[in-house]
């Protein structure tokens, strides 16, 4: 028995880009966050979360453009 295909679906296009949108803006952010933090060594964890926030939202909007094409 295969239940949980119901329960857990693939997003949407309109899903990815909202997801999209919400990381790159975290993304921005983060980056804010690393200038107003000057002189903190942890700032540098800061900037990189904001490289990997905006990776992924760039990687959700990729796949809302890839779930609008089929």
């Amino acid at each position: 028995m295969n239940d949980q295909q119901d329960w857990f679906r693939p997003p949407t296009p309109r899903e990815h880009r909202i997801g999209g949108w919400l990381f790159i803006g975290f993304a921005l952010f983060f980056v804010a966050l690393f200038f107003v933090l000057a002189g903190w060594w942890f700032r540098w964890v800061i900037c990189g979360l904001g490289v990997y926030s905006f990776i992924h939202g760039i990687r959700h909007l990729q796949d809302a453009r890839r779930g609008d094409q089929k």
